[in-house]
């Protein structure tokens, strides 16, 4: 009624994606977390800015499967980004971060999404991509600029090895 969407839209969203992933329909599960990013189920993309160099990836209060497709619709909008603003790129020094929400607040939760994140930018994804999780803030995992880089000039369709 406000614009909002319902808590009820939220969990049938979560319910479709985690079917999406079970039964490996990952482009079909792609496209229907694009349309729940665009109807603000999911709001991923707060600090994602091109003007001040800021790409942040924000899982905060996101279930596992509906994590894996929002980090690869990340890492898909970063190679456009990049591609469209060629010869600028997406500066060398720019923020590249997933803010995994696992903080101080959560100690007494199994941090989940971290680690599932760390194994997708492992080994999981057609392109791994390397990074660091920095001590001063445990929840964050920020990407390696150089391993960005490559992932941007190959020409491998970035998708979940099966």
């Amino acid at each position: 009624e406000d614009g909002e969407p319902s808590s009820n839209s939220n969990t049938a969203f979560n319910i479709l994606l985690d079917i999406l992933y079970e039964t490996k329909e990952h482009e079909l599960g792609l496209k229907y977390f694009v349309m729940a990013e665009s109807m603000n189920i999911y709001a991923t993309l707060k600090e994602f800015d091109h003007k001040k160099s800021v790409y942040k990836l924000d899982l905060h209060s996101m279930r596992s499967n509906p994590a894996i497709f929002a980090i690869i619709h990340y890492l898909k909008l970063l190679k456009k980004v990049n591609k469209k603003y060629d010869g600028i790129g997406i500066d060398k020094n720019a923020d590249c971060e997933i803010v995994t929400g696992i903080g101080l607040t959560s100690m007494d939760w199994k941090p989940i999404i971290k680690p599932l994140t760390m194994d997708l930018l492992d080994k999981r994804l057609s392109h791994s991509i390397s990074y660091h999780a920095p001590s001063y803030n445990e929840g964050v995992i920020i990407l390696d600029n150089e391993s960005l880089e490559t992932y941007f000039e190959s020409n491998k369709a970035l998708k979940l090895n099966s």
